[in-house]
């Protein structure tokens, strides 16, 4: 085994599918275990211990990414300029966003109909994936019975 500091992605990625697995894993567990005991005070103590722990994930993968970025502002786009995620606000502070697979001739990232969503506010949208990589909530029309 020989050792470098030159930076390899694959192997940055290995690192990350073991570390953020194992966090996932933790906080798969202790779901499994929340308000077994029926405290309310426990329970909040729980589901925070998970929610820490699942930021912990996050962080790693943040790191792991931030290792091959040349700066902070190119985080949200691949290398070759394009977005990484588009979003559209489906209802009052509701959103819904779309990751863009990296590359970018894949058929995820071809303009359709993503999804349909059925808001609080009682207004069904269709999320569509547009031409130049946008998303849009379209409000859909109630059926009408036609007698």
């Amino acid at each position: 085994m020989t050792s470098s500091t030159t930076m390899n992605a694959v192997d940055h990625l290995k690192y990350l599918v073991e570390e953020v697995g194992h966090l996932l894993d933790a906080a798969r567990d202790s779901l499994v275990n929340v308000n077994q005991h029926g405290d309310t005070e426990e329970f909040d103590e729980q589901i925070d211990d998970v929610c820490e722990l699942i930021r912990c994930a996050q962080r790693e993968i943040i790191e792991a990414a931030a290792a091959f970025s040349a700066d902070g502002d190119d985080m949200r786009t691949y290398h070759d300029g394009q977005p990484i995620t588009a979003s559209c606000e489906t209802e009052d502070n509701c959103y819904f966003t779309f990751t863009f697979h990296p590359s970018p001739n894949h058929p995820d990232n071809r303009p359709r109909d993503i999804c349909t969503v059925d808001g609080r506010d009682g207004i069904r949208r269709r999320i569509v994936l547009q031409p130049g990589r946008t998303v849009a909530a379209i409000p859909v029309e109630p059926l009408r019975v036609v007698n």
